[in-house]
């Protein structure tokens, strides 16, 4: 009765988590396609000006609407970058932690928390669009099911073959902002931290390694994970909604 009791909070905790999750989604990434696009606010699948005029774009990748959703990819991914780096230069930084000796969280350090937590939110919805609408452009363009399976498959063995399966769970990024203890975060902040979380026994130092090896793991964590991850997930939505009634307008072209 003890277990089931827990395990009914879990999934009330879960399902009500994830509601929120999604509608934080839903409408940051809608808001992003008005002001972005000039997405008109009443548009609907239905007539296909929903995601920056995906379905006139796809129907002539050399039209206006074409141009205008490549141009807002580059910037929403441009602007998601600059605050992915704020936010983790922030968390790097020690901001977020609270006192060492009384390990008490202020208001102050609650406000900084929220601050930190909602620049990543932005950055991961920005780079979201940005990579997600390249690959429309981009990958495959006149064969939507193909680019949807290269995308997810390439994505989901790109993640696991640099130890960032887990990364596929969440939005692209590999940092976990939890506590309020002084060893956390992270499990890994990093492709090169996730693969040591992995594979180095509990409580065992990282191995010192030259900078160019560290330099490179920034650009393979916040360039080429992402990437995989929203790959990943595109083909995979995309796939799930193509037989979906409204849906395939936009995902079947």
């Amino acid at each position: 009765m003890f277990q089931i009791h827990f395990a009914f909070k879990d999934w009330l905790y879960s399902l009500t988590i994830g509601f929120l999750v999604v509608a934080y989604w839903r409408g940051s990434w809608t808001l992003l396609d008005i002001l972005g696009c000039k997405q008109p606010s009443d548009a609907t699948l239905v007539n296909g000006e929903t995601f920056c005029f995906a379905v006139p774009a796809a129907e002539n990748p050399h039209g206006a609407e074409a141009g205008i959703r490549l141009r807002n990819a580059t910037l929403s991914y441009s602007v998601g970058i600059c605050l992915l780096f704020i936010g983790v230069i922030m968390i790097w930084s020690g901001l977020w932690l609270p006192d060492h000796t009384t390990l008490k969280v202020t208001p102050q350090l609650g406000v900084t928390r929220f601050v930190i937590v909602y620049i990543l939110g932005v950055a991961a919805v920005c780079m979201w669009r940005g990579i997600w609408y390249w690959a429309d452009a981009w990958i495959l363009p006149d064969d939507p099911l193909r680019s949807y399976w290269l995308t997810s498959l390439v994505g989901a063995a790109s993640a696991f073959a640099m130890h960032c399966g887990n990364s596929l769970l969440a939005p692209p990024a590999l940092f976990l902002l939890d506590g309020p203890d002084t060893d956390a975060p992270p499990i890994a902040v990093t492709a090169l931290g996730s693969h040591y979380s992995v594979t180095l026994p509990a409580g065992k130092p990282r191995p010192k390694l030259p900078i160019y090896i560290n330099v490179l793991d920034l650009i393979v964590s916040f360039g080429f994970i992402p990437v995989a991850v929203v790959w990943y997930w595109r083909g995979e939505k995309a796939r799930v909604c193509t037989p979906c009634r409204g849906m395939d307008l936009v995902y079947a072209y």
